[in-house]
């Protein structure tokens, strides 16, 4: 999926969590990542991942950026 200027894609893994990858689509680098963890008692839920997983692969970027991102993550994501 397209976020901004930037390809953003989900690992999901029932046992372990979400992973985020925010990659460059000019040199197809991952230029950010993101990991939401699940406890084993806890329910897996997809939504959830992919929104913990994305917040923390946006810390590093500016506030503008990361607004941004999100506005475009809420409206793209089918949560």
């Amino acid at each position: 999926m397209r976020i901004g200027k930037y390809k953003v894609k989900f690992k999901h893994n029932m046992q372990k969590g979400t992973i985020c990858l925010i990659i460059d689509p000019d040199t197809d680098d991952v230029i950010a990542t993101g990991t939401s963890r699940k406890h084993p008692h806890d329910i897996y839920c997809k939504a959830i991942g992919r929104k913990l997983s994305f917040t923390r692969a946006i810390a590093e970027f500016g506030r503008s950026t990361r607004t941004d991102m999100w506005i475009d993550f809420l409206h793209t994501v089918n949560l």
